[in-house]
């Protein structure tokens, strides 16, 4: 047995020798396979589009025990994803055989089969495009010679990709595809589907995103850059874009940058700029115009509306909305080259309601960025019944502009509207005639806002007519040659309660004016305000309410604060009220004018309940209030601002920039326009900001307008205490007669009673409730 077994191994070995079949390869069995041609490759076929995890096949070799499938995102097989044996002929790639990584990316990979046991066995190399779960992206400057939407081969035109999305779900708008699109400038013109998101700011190298540095621009090649069309509410969160910068084209008589019509959508992170619309006719660029139901959400953009350089008609609008619902937040809204001097419709508009719509405008930013246009804010205009337009914590600075017509930041017009928790820092430079809002016909509340705003001819913050609006909490500062807080006309009833209104006069003439109220209908209702009046000059007439025609009849006011800042004297007087003839700019009219049926208190009260100081009277009711106001006319430094005439300050007084409770002594002033102050600020003055100088007061700069005995008498500084006297010569609050008194002050604290003194009877009554604070 033994020599039969040494006689089959050196035949064995004769045969290797004669073969050239080295022992080692004998042993392995690589002999069996002498002859065989190399694998091939048949699934899925070189270059195939794959979206989920493929399934390799390739076919069989006899001899062959294992093959050894190896997958690589490079050619040359330097990095491999997968090298994994396998002993059948087919095998799909898993998750958990990934080396380094834990799903394959959306890019070309390349695979082939490797037989350990002959090199001649080795296939060739095929590639597949793996694509994302529902993603596919976008190169302009891609290089590949294919567009399958992955990475390596993406599409080269948004456009594209959004059809192709739209093809893979196979009409299935549940399901959401995500386009991502690298940086660069696209031509093109999106027709938005529903449940499909457009996301720029990717870099092309890594596909990391920042849409600060990897800027996405789309420039408009028709009269709209993107358009939602009847794509319905259902998927109104997953359909829209973010990270885009848009700008419309020119040469089109009315251009969009985003058009909307019966579609949900969302715009968030963008750049929208209207463009320039046709250079000349009557047109208009929109920003965003939404037509027709379905709920849009526009958030954190920069929106840019600009107006054509024409002679007449059109306009540049931000957003547009129409019988919709909108949800407009956190953006910043800019007028940006503003040339229009038409006054067609739409105008030059930075949000424009109409039509059945319900509108939120919120938390955003409106500025100009040049342009002789100063542009609304907001603009209501034939709403219907039912709709709603929130306007709220909104901050609106507009530098000077060169008006040669009547201009309005918001403009309102039917429809149910608030305009709360604003800050309004506007300058109207050579207008006509100006408002910071003007409201007729609508059913408007307006609390809590601080309007701010200054003009070299003619100002009011708020013109009412038609209508009832509340004016409630609100904090105005006008200041221009005419002023005026709130003019109520035209059958306007409006209700004026817990505000303080300061109107101040630029000029020392006898033919400007300042008015805190300026009434020229009956019923209004002014309760609980702080009302002052100032001016440049000591001839300027200025009143705390103004009567501007003799058939005008207010309801007597009740519970005011009124004063001069700057101490009224001579032929100027707190009243133009109830005397029977309007006054018109002859000034022999301002002498000598009191209450309607009530003669003032020598000490400061009436028996309405309000608090006055009379000209020429000695003595201040209140404490802690400042010395003047003024507010910034251009922009400044850090240590000095602009104001229209310095003759209101001097060396060595404090003053307090935007209520900020920081005392700043001036160091030069008095007669210049231009104040320097220590300490700085921190950021350079802007124009707009209002401007309380405290005299000699480093300390205490809280507007509280505390009641004082100071110069008074006793027994009239208590009277104004408890609330004043009724026309019957009664104390106010003993439960008979209230005589206007409220128990919430413009703060919304509850004003408590107090008891009443010696002067008082004993009775009680409620503390002025136009005070900050008791």
């Amino acid at each position: 047995m033994k020599r039969y077994l040494l006689q089959k191994l050196v035949s064995l070995l004769f045969v290797c020798a004669c073969s050239r079949t080295s022992t080692e390869d004998l042993l392995a069995g690589k002999n069996l396979l002498a002859g065989a041609t190399p694998v091939d490759l048949l699934a899925p076929a070189n270059f195939t589009v794959a979206k989920e995890m493929p399934t390799l096949v390739w076919s069989a070799r006899t001899g062959v025990v294992t093959y050894r499938v190896q997958v690589s995102p490079v050619n040359d097989f330097s990095q491999l994803l997968v090298n994994k044996p396998i002993k059948n002929t087919s095998y799909q790639i898993a998750a958990s055989d990934l080396i380094g990584a834990t799903e394959l990316d959306a890019r070309i990979y390349y695979w082939r089969i490797i037989v350990d046991q002959s090199e001649k066995l080795t296939s060739n190399v095929f590639a597949f495009h793996k694509l994302s779960n529902h993603t596919l992206y976008v190169n302009g400057a891609s290089t590949s010679t294919l567009q399958v939407g992955n990475k390596s081969a993406p599409f080269k035109t948004i456009s594209s990709a959004i059809i192709q999305a739209d093809l893979l779900r196979n009409g299935d708008t549940s399901e959401t595809w995500d386009i991502m699109v690298a940086a660069g400038t696209y031509a093109d013109e999106l027709s938005m589907r529903s449940g499909i998101r457009v996301f720029g700011g990717y870099n092309a190298a890594d596909w990391t995103r920042n849409i600060v540095t990897n800027l996405t621009q789309i420039n408009g090649i028709g009269d709209r850059v993107v358009a939602f069309l009847n794509l319905g509410n259902t998927h109104a969160t997953t359909t829209g874009f973010d990270g885009l910068t848009l700008i419309g084209a020119a040469n089109f008589s009315i251009a969009y940058a985003v058009f909307a019509s019966n579609s949900g959508y969302f715009i968030t992170n963008s750049v929208v700029d209207s463009g320039p619309g046709t250079p000349a006719g009557i047109a208009a660029a929109y920003g965003v115009a939404h037509y027709g139901t379905g709920n849009a959400t526009i958030e954190n953009n920069t929106i840019h509306s600009s107006c054509p350089n024409y002679g007449s008609g059109g306009g540049g609008v931000g957003v547009y909305v129409q019988n919709s619902t909108s949800t407009i937040r956190n953006n910043t809204i800019n007028f940006k080259n503003i040339a229009c001097i038409g006054g067609g419709s739409p105008g030059v508009v930075a949000v424009f309601v109409e039509g059945a719509s319900t509108v939120a405008v919120e938390n955003n930013f409106f500025t100009r960025t040049n342009g002789s246009r100063v542009g609304m804010a907001l603009k209501v205009y034939h709403t219907l019944s039912g709709a709603s337009v929130t306007f709220k914590n909104n901050i609106v600075v507009y530098p000077a502009s060169q008006n040669s017509s009547s201009s309005t930041l918001l403009s309102i017009n039917n429809g149910n509207v608030e305009v709360v928790d604003n800050t309004f820092d506007v300058a109207f430079h050579t207008n006509a005639h100006s408002s910071l809002l003007s409201q007729s016909y609508s059913q408007l509340t307006v609390a809590r806002n601080k309007f701010h705003a200054y003009s070299t001819l003619n100002l009011t913050a708020l013109s009412t007519s038609y209508t009832s609006p509340n004016f409630l909490n609100n904090e105005i500062l006008v200041v221009a040659p005419l002023a005026k807080g709130v003019r109520a006309s035209n059958s306007s009833t409006p209700v004026v309660v817990n505000n303080t209104i300061c109107a101040v006069s630029t000029l020392d003439s006898v033919s400007q004016q300042a008015h805190s109220i300026s009434l020229a209908t009956s019923g209004a209702s002014v309760v609980n305000n702080i009302l002052c009046t100032g001016a440049q000059g000591t001839t300027t007439p200025r009143f705390a309410f103004f009567e501007e025609f003799s058939s005008s009849n207010p309801k007597p006011p009740l519970n005011n604060a009124i004063w001069d800042f700057l101490g009224a004297t001579g032929a100027n007087t707190y009243l133009d009220y109830g005397t029977g003839t309007a006054c018109g700019s002859n000034a022999t009219c301002y002498t000598n004018l009191t209450f309607e049926g009530i003669s003032p208190w020598q000490g400061g009260g009436t028996s309405s309940g309000n608090i006055l100081l009379p000209p020429g009277a000695s003595g201040n009711p209140f404490a802690n209030i400042p010395k003047s106001f003024s507010i910034t006319t251009a922009a400044g430094t850090t240590t000095t601002v602009a104001v229209f005439s310095g003759a209101g300050f001097a060396n060595n007084d404090y003053i307090e920039l935007d209520g900020d409770g920081v005392a700043r002594q001036i160091t030069l002033g008095g007669g210049t326009t231009t104040l320097t102050f220590t300490p700085p600020l921190a950021v350079a003055s802007t124009m707009g900001t209002p401007i309380r100088n405290w005299g000699n007061n480093n300390t205490n700069l809280a507007m509280s307008f505390i009641l004082q005995q100071n110069a008074l008498p006793s027994a009239d500084w208590l009277n104004i205490r408890y609330g004043g006297r009724n026309t019957a010569n009664s104390v106010c609050g003993n439960g008979a007669e209230s005589c206007g008194n409220v128990t919430v002050d413009r703060a919304n604290a509850i004003r408590t009673a107090v008891a009443g003194g010696a002067a008082n009877a004993g009775a009680a009554g409620y503390s002025i409730g136009a005070q900050e604070s008791d």
